[in-house]
């Protein structure tokens, strides 16, 4: 059993348990030469761990959050609240690579 902090399930503490899958087949497949899809391989790695990690996110939502039901008005609230997180995260990221080497600051 996987340990709950503040009875939540993390995402870290998940995302070793969730297994997807995802494959080509029938026509698609077909369609494809060899070197089409060897090169689609690692494209297919990426969508296989970001769908992981969407997963790990909405367990932790499920466990987070009694229900589901929010109202238009809130959903766009919190929306608005992560896209900030994700602005700042841009700028973290980026003084921080310019801490480890230069990087030309972007305008």
């Amino acid at each position: 059993m996987i340990e709950r902090k503040n009875g939540v399930l993390m995402p870290d503490d998940t995302k070793p348990y969730i297994q997807i899958y995802v494959w080509l087949s029938g026509p698609l497949e077909e369609s494809l030469s060899e070197e089409e899809r060897f090169r689609l391989l690692s494209k297919i790695k990426m969508v296989k761990r970001a769908a992981a990690h969407l997963m790990a996110g909405m367990i932790k939502g499920t466990t987070k959050y009694p229900n589901d039901t929010w109202t238009v008005r809130e959903w766009l609230n919190y929306l608005k609240d992560d896209a900030m997180d994700v602005v700042n995260y841009a700028f973290l990221l980026e003084f921080a690579l310019q801490e480890a080497a230069y990087v030309e600051p972007s305008a």
